[in-house]
């Protein structure tokens, strides 16, 4: 006869299968009939050109999504394998938060909004947190003394998370920080880095390859506004927000006179320094919800066994309201009835017929966007048909500045499709939205055409300033043409930017041609007529009808 506690054991393990069984059939129709983020299209895009790096990005989402897109060409391929990885992490945690009650596992999970978004979105977060947590298991099996193969899979799965996120590298720097006390007079433990390091090397020298193009953006050009002190309580509400379901179940858990082992001990630190890292660092820069993402295992290995000793009518009361508004969401990602009324930063079921309403107007034209790194993702994704973005000097730089597929267009009459209504003269209506365009004929681009600037960090007024000029032509294979068009020359143009707001362009009335590539000016460009800070920039005028983005951003200080 089996005892009261094996008909337990076996009544939690039939519950455990089957939620996880129907998570596993709601996640994977979600995926189906969810229309791509305009993030989730770019970082397809990548799969068309598999490289050991990206302007923004490591590669390893491109090779998550470029798994599930070989078998399933559609939305569901591009997430398929964060859906069966999600599942995974979720598995994973299970297993070490010691959990003996999945009813009560499963509305916790259920209640934390970004538990959802780990389920679908094709995102780097994705491989991050998967990799993470295959971390913590591997960490959480090291006792007195690191062994040989921990090291080997420890520093594996830590090359695999700097190849995910460079989040990454705050994760590992944290914990390397935290176990150095204990295993700092083991040589095996300083392999771990070092390993992981090699692992990593194809990437950093893609990078050195690429001007060091992705830690030049996310150090220096990401934010094209100054610092507002807001991001502060933005971040620490958004956070609070975010973990109420689970702040609002430890009172009265019991969880201040649990017992930690020395394994929870280490993540309780982890989620201390984390968190203090992402508050400096909203001191800074404005810190994105998802960056968080990252403790949310540790918090739940932490913090959810006391709370199986709570009522189960008080876990399914204070977690029914956010798994309710979280069904909403996700049956509205589907249904898109609100897509005009709530805000959620992207548009849904909405790409699909976009991209085919603008494919019908181009009329078998190639579709270029202005200042769009997402549009001509989705565009590509949706139609099926190549597209490019024309970036100008006041827009940041992305992937598109890396791809060489706009010299496809030289020569042919495209259609460009603007941001706004200064971008372009005519219109026509989308589902109540005005898509501004334009065709521009003998199309060019001069995007590999370089500019590297020599400038003082600080000006004056009215001033003039002078600057040295480096113009390169980093692919010379190809031929520029530089004749007239519509009786404009090509010609040299600076742009001066704050807050994201051209304030002034320059035209110092030099034409570009073939005899300036690679060559070295000394220029004198005037100043803004006010202090501030500003970015200046440099690029190509008479391109398509604003000048091109063929350098990076500089701070100047104007006194």
């Amino acid at each position: 006869m089996p005892t009261t506690l094996e008909e337990n054991s076996s009544l939690h393990k039939k519950q455990l299968w089957l939620i996880a069984g129907l998570w596993l059939i709601i996640c994977l129709f979600q995926a189906y009939f969810t229309e791509l983020h305009p993030d989730e299209a770019l970082y397809w895009l990548y799969t068309k050109e598999l490289s050991w790096g990206y302007f923004e990005q490591p590669p390893m989402v491109a090779i998550f999504i470029k798994f599930g897109y070989s078998i399933f060409q559609n939305e569901l391929g591009v997430r398929l394998l964060v859906v069966l990885t999600h599942m995974i992490n979720l598995g994973i945690i299970y297993h070490l938060c010691k959990a003996k009650k999945p009813m009560v596992f499963a509305l916790v999970c259920g209640s934390l909004f970004l538990i959802h978004a780990g389920s679908l979105l094709a995102v780097p977060d994705a491989p991050l947190i998967f990799f993470s947590c295959l971390f913590l298991l591997q960490l959480s099996k090291v006792k007195d003394r690191i062994k040989p193969k921990q090291v080997i899979s420890l520093s594996l799965i830590a090359a695999c998370m700097l190849y995910s996120k460079y989040h990454a590298l705050v994760f590992l720097g944290i914990f390397f920080l935290l176990l150095l006390k204990k295993h700092h007079k083991e040589l095996l433990f300083y392999l771990i880095p070092v390993f992981a390091l090699v692992l990593f090397l194809p990437h950093l020298i893609w990078q050195y390859e690429h001007d060091w193009v992705s830690f030049r953006f996310h150090l220096f050009n990401r934010d094209l506004v100054d610092y507002n002190p807001i991001w502060i309580v933005y971040f620490i509400g958004g956070q609070f927000l975010l973990l109420i379901p689970l702040l609002s179940l430890l009172p009265g858990s019991g969880w201040k006179r649990t017992c930690l082992d020395s394994f929870q001990i280490t993540l309780f630190r982890f989620i201390v320094s984390f968190l203090g890292f992402l508050l400096i660092l909203s001191f800074r820069n404005q810190v994105e919800a998802n960056w968080s993402a990252l403790i949310y295992a540790p918090l739940l290995i932490v913090f959810y066994k006391p709370i199986e000793n709570i009522r189960f009518k008080k876990v399914v009361l204070v977690s029914a309201l956010p798994i309710l508004c979280i069904l909403f969401i996700r049956v509205e990602l589907i249904a898109g009835q609100f897509k005009n009324k709530v805000d959620l930063n992207f548009k849904y079921a909405y790409y699909k017929d976009w991209a085919l309403t603008i494919q019908k107007r181009a009329s078998g034209r190639p579709v270029v966007f202005l200042d769009s790194y997402q549009d001509p993702a989705l565009y590509m994704f949706y139609s099926g048909d190549q597209s490019h973005s024309l970036n100008t000097s006041f827009y940041r730089g992305n992937q598109f500045d890396i791809m060489d597929w706009s010299f496809e267009f030289d020569g042919q009459t495209v259609l460009e499709v603007g941001q706004n209504s200064n971008d372009c003269h005519e219109f026509f209506d989308y589902e109540g939205d005005p898509i501004c365009f334009r065709y521009i004929p003998d199309f060019r681009s001069y995007q590999f055409i370089w500019m590297d600037m020599v400038t003082p960090d600080e000006t004056s007024v009215s001033d003039s300033l002078d600057i040295k000029l480096k113009i390169t032509n980093q692919m010379p294979e190809h031929k520029h043409d530089w004749s007239p068009r519509d009786n404009i020359t090509p010609n040299l143009a600076f742009t001066w930017i704050q807050e994201k707001k051209v304030v002034l362009t320059h035209f110092p009335n030099i034409n570009m041609s073939e005899r300036l590539l690679d060559s070295t000016l000394n220029l004198r460009i005037p100043t803004p007529d006010k202090s501030g800070k500003y970015l200046l920039s440099c690029g190509i005028s008479g391109v398509i009808y604003f000048p091109s983005r063929n350098s990076y951003f500089y701070t100047i200080e104007v006194n």
